[in-house]
């Protein structure tokens, strides 16, 4: 795959009564990473993203701009392989997602699942 990636990680909650929702915790651009990377995203994206045109209108982004369902990868196993390959692979991109996915403390969000959603532009 040569299109551009965008990740979003973002995070999970379900409340006791059952009521899911998610929220964006942050977003990188990773541009054209590679296939290697984009297939982690193995999983269908259970939460909705929503932007904002240049009109300041709200709307839900449902799809990639291929028209694929948003994918999803748990934290663990995108942190695994990026551990395993950041050196390797020498994007520098992979550099600024390693940092991040590094510095979240998983004690500080632990009312929540953090996942990383992948979007194709």
């Amino acid at each position: 795959m040569g299109y551009e990636s965008k990740i979003y990680v973002m995070g999970e909650h379900t409340s006791e009564n059952g009521y899911f929702w998610a929220e964006v915790v942050a977003e990188l651009n990773l541009s054209c990473c590679g296939a290697d990377f984009v297939n982690l995203f193995t999983d269908l994206a259970l939460g909705k993203i929503y932007g904002h045109n240049e009109d300041g209108e709200e709307y839900r982004i449902r799809e990639d701009k291929y028209g694929e369902p948003l994918t999803a990868a748990p934290l663990e196993k995108v942190l695994s392989w990026l551990t395993e390959n950041v050196k390797k692979e020498k994007y520098r991109r992979f550099n600024m997602l390693y940092a991040l996915l590094k510095s979240l403390n998983t004690k500080q969000w632990e009312d929540m699942d953090i996942v990383l959603y992948h979007y194709g532009y």
